[in-house]
């Protein structure tokens, strides 16, 4: 059986692989000269800047050192890695765009000097993080991870040990119990 370059290619990373899941540093750097440049690539077309990138690209690779005894077991080196990038600056672009959200809605508040839709604003964030509190400690911490963290389900369900599952039924029992607390203590009628 002939071999073509993407199967030498997965042999050799699966090698590499496996050396840096016994955390040799060496191999680990050799993984970051083959793949850094594709990976800042594909950073870049979702960075606003170049040094956003450089962070973004250097959170991931440290991100596979976090998890390097995952490694042994990965087939394709260059799937799994995309793989990983894709769900790390999907982190990152609801993390921006949530920050944004946030931001524009105390901006706009103050910008328009309207002390009423100030008072709206803090009253109704009070009745938010109120609810919040309210909830069960595991859902509570699903919930901030989620909603304040940026999160993914995978990363919540990875960081409490627990299934996607319980990480979406938390979300969504979340939800819908914030919803009936804000409605039901002042705040504005939802959909």
């Amino acid at each position: 059986m002939l071999l073509n370059d993407k199967d030498i290619r997965d042999k050799e990373d699966h090698s590499l692989l496996l050396q840096v899941a016994k955390e040799d540093e060496t191999a680990f750097a050799m993984v970051i000269a083959r793949y850094r440049k594709r990976v800042f690539s594909f950073c870049l077309t979702f960075a606003v800047r170049y040094e956003e990138a450089e962070e973004l690209t250097q959170d991931i690779f440290i991100k596979l050192w976090q998890n390097r005894t995952a490694l042994a077991s990965v087939d394709s080196f260059a799937d799994y890695l995309f793989i990983v990038s894709r769900n790390h600056l999907v982190s990152y672009i609801r993390k921006r765009v949530k920050e944004e959200i946030v931001t524009d809605t105390a901006a706009l508040a103050d910008e328009l000097g309207i002390p009423d839709l100030q008072l709206e604003v803090r009253e109704l964030q009070k009745v938010i993080d109120d609810g919040i509190a309210r909830m069960p400690a595991q859902q509570q911490t699903v919930f901030r991870l989620s909603r304040e963290e940026g999160l993914s389900y995978e990363e919540i369900a990875a960081q409490l040990n627990i299934s996607r599952s319980t990480v979406k039924w938390h979300i969504i029992a979340g939800l819908n119990a914030l919803r009936r607390y804000v409605r039901l203590n002042g705040g504005p009628e939802a959909p």
